[in-house]
């Protein structure tokens, strides 16, 4: 390997006697949305691993799954997932020991980008009024699990709330995209923060939700707003679907950047990817074109697998990542409930656990996942370097990789983006005034590198 400074002063490079291992095992949080399954039990999905029927929980947790997440809609007309509903599915969770997270959606129904209506309860309320409702309302659910001796580790205040919510009081982005919107915005966000601590104190982590995962200039725009207005909150959200938030490398970027600029834990709330664009039932399937895969990954049980293991190893490779979140892995097609999401879940059409339940858990992790992050101290002395360093190096058919640049706390100090190019791969590391110090040069992804790597920085 060898760095190139254009016309950056001479940074002499100093290599490690060996490369340190990160593995995705290690992550805190494997986990799944369940939030549909006692639906789906009721309308007769029927769950089975090795041809063994059993628990659709209780399968994932044994090919490792860590923790799971559960959605809670405030008075839902149609659909479950109302309070009594969550606390019967989080006392299952309990029972077999698994740590869970509550997802807020502030809503009678689904609360997104696109949806953030306000529940029925609260469509007359002055704002002064909303604000209070929001903070008795999260203190008062949170008070309901502690009744049954549960508690949830992270509660979402929100639900992929890139666009606000309690719409159109808490709306910004587009028309609503004024100072006054997100000073409105923010005060609901902070009592709903407020609700939280009043119930369980700091035990609880609050977490903060967008969907985008592959979106840096997105990520940016709303975390820059939000830092001007002093929001509690203790985690990063993003959801990362690649066929609405971008490839592998613009999900680098964006998680490169977010912990950099904001000094927070991160983990991707939501992922998914599909084992097949095959139909089992009559209910029109989210993910069913080709254009909807990453290259790399087709849509087959290995393809479904690696897509996994890969994220998995990109959040581990993250400074403060926590982990992912799959969503509904459970929600496959019955003869009572049809499904637009069975060709994505981690179940296939007869309710056999795929390979990639083991993925999603660290059981079986092979390939890129757990490749050695090949890392290099450099001293850069005496100047400041501003722009852009090259990194070079050789990459075996088949890999994928990207540098990042740390300092000597582990913040990022500049990244490349991804890349999957066989042969002399030539990247850029985009830094801004980078000061004099150690820093750590860190090759994420790559399998294997020459035995004494060649170090020339400079021209």
């Amino acid at each position: 390997m060898r760095l190139l400074s254009g016309s950056f002063p001479v940074l002499p490079l100093v290599l490690l006697a060996a490369p340190l291992t990160v593995t995705a095992q290690h992550l805190p949080w494997r986990c799944a949305d369940l939030s549909f399954l006692d639906e789906l039990e009721a309308a007769g999905a029927r769950y089975t691993h090795g041809g063994i029927p059993g628990d659709a929980i209780r399968i994932l947790k044994d090919n490792g799954l860590s923790g799971v997440r559960l959605r809670l809609f405030h008075t839902p007309a149609i659909l479950r997932d109302g309070l009594q509903d969550v606390r019967q599915l989080a006392q299952r969770l309990d029972t077999l020991g698994l740590p869970w997270m509550l997802d807020i959606h502030y809503s009678d129904t689904w609360a997104d980008p696109g949806h953030q209506s306000k529940p029925a309860a609260w469509r007359q309320l002055s704002f002064e009024v909303l604000e209070d409702s929001v903070a008795l309302y999260t203190e008062r659910v949170l008070e309901a699990f502690d009744a049954d001796g549960i508690r949830p580790a992270i509660v979402q205040i929100g639900n992929e709330i890139t666009s606000g919510f309690l719409w159109n009081d808490g709306r910004v982005g587009g028309a609503y995209d004024t100072s006054d919107q997100w000073a409105r915005f923010a005060a609901l966000l902070r009592h709903a923060a407020q609700g939280v601590r009043a119930a369980v104190g700091t035990s609880s982590q609050i977490m903060v939700h967008l969907d985008r995962g592959g979106d840096e200039a997105g990520a940016r725009w709303f975390f820059d707003n939000l830092s001007q207005h002093q929001v509690d909150y203790d985690i990063i959200g993003l959801s990362y679907y690649p066929w609405w938030h971008g490839s592998l490398e613009d999900l680098v970027v964006t998680l490169d950047t977010v912990t950099a600029l904001y000094a927070k834990p991160v983990m991707l709330a939501e992922i998914a990817y599909p084992w097949t664009l095959q139909w089992f039932d009559d209910t029109n399937n989210i993910v069913g074109l080709p254009e909807h895969l990453l290259p790399g990954y087709p849509a087959t049980p290995e393809g479904q697998r690696n897509y996994i293991r890969d994220v998995l190893q990109i959040i581990a490779d993250t400074p403060g990542g926590l982990g992912a979140c799959y969503w509904e892995a459970a929600y496959v097609s019955t003869s009572g409930m049809g499904s637009p999401w069975e060709n994505v879940a981690l179940f296939d059409s007869t309710g056999e656990a795929l390979p990639a339940a083991s993925a999603l858990g660290g059981t079986h992790n092979t390939g890129t996942a757990g490749k050695r992050a090949q890392m290099y101290p450099l001293q850069v002395y005496p100047n400041p370097v501003q722009g852009v360093m090259r990194v070079a190096y050789d990459q075996p058919a088949g890999s994928c990789s990207h540098v990042a640049l740390y300092d000597a706390l582990g913040r990022v100090a500049g990244s490349s983006r991804m890349s999957c190019a066989a042969g002399r791969v030539d990247v850029s590391v985009h830094v801004d005034g980078l000061a004099a110090g150690l820093y750590l040069v860190r090759v994420h992804g790559l399998e294997q590198v020459p035995a004494v790597p060649v170090a020339v920085i400079g021209q």
